[in-house]
């Protein structure tokens, strides 16, 4: 059976113009949304050209609880369900069944109010009216996929008044109550009536439909127009986000795009790997006890997982501490302020889940192998955050080697969410200028069968593009050249400054990881420096002068405290090497204090998101500078505290005679 679920959402946003309030007009929005397991991210045409996360649609942190999505002219497209972790993965349903933050009056009235049943019209185009800057505004969506189940859901919620009376108890506890509350019955009960409501495979087509299309369609109109001596083309994608995982097979020639294969890979996504790295941290008794009785903790710990599972994979040593201080104090005995996690430790957990990705690769490259043709794998494209996963970096990379795909730069491509929006909003561009029309039957009479794919084909307008499923391909056949010269720079342009703003993204990495090393490396480097200091101490303070006392010179004790104040020979001797190491000592302690000062800021960079999106590479090279002019330093300070303590044992034996 050939599935998949997926997170993006193509619309068209036509939203009042104040500027143009005296002309009566309408200003359309061009948008493509892709949804993400952690962030929004938006691509807009405008005028010719294509912006990610223009002006007043800036990127928005899904798992921020402390964001509000209705600020500004932000869109608030299911802002009242913008869930994360909470639903059942393998339900298909994603994040839409459980809510993360107090609502507002106006999501309360949009929940209370929606009646999608009255809203779809016959070409699958859904509109209402919402508040936006405190007016009412006209929003249009063109719906494919998710977008569409998400409506049909609230639309099945109206038939089945337990649910919808438990769906709307949902905002009023939450605004009386504050946190998170949910119904005890949204779980596999609820599930299960889904399923006897909806024709559900059909839900899984347009999932399917919908996840690869903007992703090819990214892939198809740049290779196409950045290169003009174009040959056809295979490309492997990867498509792992926080609840789903799918592959796909795209071979691309000048006027189509077919996708090959297609399979969802069940029981693997994101949140599940995130679910192996709480394990790694609380015991499951008490993860138990948090989902039962304290929830908004376990949906905090959760996060801070999520955080630190991208920080372990990005980690050069393997190695992570994690504090859950704020959450739970005690685990047993375990004080959960201080918690490592070795990446061996939080691979181990995970090898359920990475022999099933294996397996699926498996299929696949045995499918690609039984192609019969000779168009090329040029390209292998991991896409979504659960691809940050170091195991499954590797299996993907050892899975395309042996289909003789040996380039290096397979990681370097990792973070591709950006271009999933920029494919949405230039399908939603083409929609706009009428050189595509997508027809209704995509969202009603797509027919999938369990034994085989049985898919029916439907053509648009003017056959500027056809989409055709048969079998195991579905065919996007289409003139890449599509868009117009103007349209076609503009979108090479965008799509060129994402990959170079990638790889400051993926230079910056490779300096903190660096800078990581760096820094452990100094740590065990000063370790061994205060072992042989502390093992040179004898000759130092008391028992310097415990060792000096049982010395004798010509047969006589010396009286070495007296040494320490006479002005002659000897005495200026003692004090010129207790000032040297004094001096040395001093040089020893600013070096560690600027180490300690350097490590602190790195860690804080490290630790938030904003601060690695903010720092610049110039601004990690100092830093590096800086570790390495540290390190230097304190070496050569190591090495005269060592000195002076070693003349100052040549010395004594030399007097002591």
């Amino acid at each position: 059976m050939v599935y998949a679920r997926i997170h993006q959402i193509t619309f068209i946003l036509t939203q009042y113009n104040d500027k143009i309030k005296k002309n009566y007009k309408y200003m359309t929005r061009i948008i493509g949304i892709d949804i993400g397991g952690q962030t929004l991210y938006i691509g807009e045409w405008v005028e010719g050209d294509l912006t990610l996360n223009p002006e007043g649609f800036s990127k928005i942190v899904l798992n921020d609880y402390q964001k509000k999505f209705s600020v500004g002219n932000q869109v608030n497209i299911c802002g009242h369900c913008s869930a994360k972790y909470y639903s059942d993965p393998k339900s298909a349903v994603c994040g839409c069944l459980e809510y993360f933050r107090s609502l507002s009056e106006e999501d309360m009235r949009l929940v209370k109010d929606w009646n999608p049943c009255d809203l779809v019209n016959e070409n699958g185009e859904i509109s209402f009216a919402m508040k936006i800057n405190g007016k009412e505004q006209k929003l249009s969506s063109l719906v494919l996929a998710n977008f569409y189940f998400e409506y049909a859901l609230y639309c099945i919620m109206r038939k089945d008044s337990d649910l919808y009376a438990q769906r709307l108890e949902i905002p009023k506890r939450q605004s009386t109550e504050g946190g998170v509350w949910v119904p005890d019955t949204f779980g596999p009960s609820e599930i299960a009536k889904l399923r006897t409501l909806t024709s559900w495979s059909n839900y899984k087509q347009f999932f399917y439909l919908k996840s690869c299309l903007a992703i090819a369609l990214e892939n198809g109109f740049y290779e196409c127009t950045h290169n003009p001596a174009f040959q056809p083309a295979r490309h492997i994608i990867v498509d792992a986000g926080a609840t789903h995982m799918t592959l796909f097979v795209v071979c691309y020639s000048k006027n189509k795009i077919c996708i090959e294969y297609a399979r969802d890979v069940p029981g693997v996504c994101g949140r599940l790997f995130t679910e192996k790295m709480m394990e790694c941290l609380v015991s499951k008794e008490t993860i138990e006890r948090l989902k039962r009785e304290e929830r908004k903790n376990y949906l905090h710990i959760l996060d801070v997982c999520e955080k630190k599972k991208c920080d372990l994979n990005a980690s050069e040593i393997g190695e992570i501490d994690v504090d859950l201080s704020d959450y739970i104090e005690f685990d047993g005995d375990q004080d959960m302020s201080f918690l490592q996690v070795k990446i061996d430790a939080f691979s181990s957990r995970c090898a359920p889940l990475v022999a099933r990705f294996r397996a699926a690769l498996q299929e696949m490259c045995e499918a690609i192998r039984g192609f019969h043709d000779s168009t090329p794998l040029v390209k292998v494209l991991p896409s979504g955050g659960a691809m940050r996963t170091r195991c499954l970096q590797q299996e993907l990379k050892r899975a395309v080697q042996s289909l003789g795909w040996n380039q290096a730069d397979l990681m370097h491509t990792l973070n591709m969410d950006e271009p999933v929006a920029l494919g949405a909003a230039t399908l939603a561009h083409l929609l706009e200028q009428k050189s595509v029309k997508l027809d209704k039957s995509v969202l009603g009479t797509l027919v999938f069968s369990e034994d085989s794919v049985d898919w029916e084909s439907f053509s648009t307008k003017e056959s500027d593009v056809e989409i055709c499923m048969r079998e195991n391909a579905m065919e996007v056949e289409t003139h890449l050249s599509i868009m117009d010269s103007r349209d076609r720079a503009a979108f090479v342009k965008t799509v060129d400054a994402i990959h170079a703003k990638e790889k400051i993204f993926f230079e910056i990495g490779s300096l903190l990881n660096e800078l990581t090393r760096i820094s452990f490396e100094f740590e065990d480097k000063e370790a061994a420096g205060s072992l042989a200091f502390e093992q040179g101490k004898p000759l130092l303070g008391k028992t310097l002068r415990e060792l000096i006392g049982e010395t004798t010179c010509f047969g006589r004790k010396i009286n070495w405290e007296r040494l320490q104040t006479s002005k002659g020979k000897n005495g200026r001797w003692y004090a010129r090497w207790v000032e040297a190491l004094r001096v040395y000592q001093q040089a020893l302690e600013e070096q560690e204090a600027k180490f300690v000062s350097a490590k602190d800021e790195l860690k804080q960079i490290r630790n938030s998101r904003a601060r690695r999106e903010a720092v610049t590479v110039e601004k990690l090279e100092d830093l590096k500078k800086c570790f390495e002019n540290v390190e230097s330093e304190y070496l050569k300070a190591l090495d005269l505290v060592k000195w002076v303590i070693e003349s100052v044992n040549y010395q004594i034996l030399r007097r002591s005679g």
